[in-house]
C-alpha cells in the first residue's frame, strides 16, 4: 500500500480565563493506494477523556484548574454558594439536612467549616450563662 494523503484534525478547547489552547480529540486519516489501485481509507479518532472521567464532549472548564468537565459533572459540581464552576477533584460534596447532595467549591467549603467551628466554640463557652434550645437544623 501506498499512501497518497494524510489528514490531520485536532477538537480543540480554548480556556477562556488563561487563553491555553486545550486538544480534546485529534482524527488522523490515511488515503492509500492497495495492490489493485484502488483507494483506501483509514481514519484513526483518538478522544482524550475529561477530568472527570467521562468521554462526552465538554460542558465547562473547572475555575480552579482549567481541566474539561461534561455538561452533566459540569452542573453537579458547580458551587451552590458563589456559583464557580468546579471539576470533581476541586468539588467538596455535601449532604444537606434533607438528604440532598449539595457541592461546594474550596474556599466556600472552608469558609463554612470555620463558621461550624466558630459557633461550635461560642456555643462551648456561652452554655454555662445561656440556656440553648435545641433546633432541628444543622447546626
Amino acid at each position: 500500500m501506498r499512501p497518497i494523503r494524510t489528514e490531520h484534525k485536532a477538537e480543540v478547547i480554548r480556556d477562556p480565563w488563561t487563553g491555553q489552547i486545550l486538544n480534546h480529540a485529534e482524527t488522523d486519516t490515511i488515503h492509500a493506494l492497495d495492490d489493485n489501485d484502488t483507494l483506501r481509507s483509514f481514519s484513526v479518532m483518538s478522544r482524550v477523556p475529561n477530568s472527570c472521567g467521562c468521554i462526552a464532549p465538554p460542558g465547562g472548564l473547572c475555575s480552579v484548574c482549567s481541566s474539561p468537565v461534561c455538561a452533566a459533572c459540569f452542573a453537579a459540581s458547580r458551587c451552590v454558594l458563589c456559583r464557580r464552576p468546579s471539576c470533581p477533584a476541586h468539588a467538596v460534596h455535601q449532604i444537606d439536612a434533607s438528604g440532598r447532595t449539595f457541592a461546594l467549591c474550596g474556599s466556600c467549603h472552608g469558609a463554612v467549616q470555620r463558621r461550624r467551628r466558630l459557633y461550635a466554640l461560642a456555643h462551648a463557652l456561652l452554655s454555662p450563662f445561656v440556656q440553648w434550645e435545641r433546633s432541628h437544623g444543622t447546626r
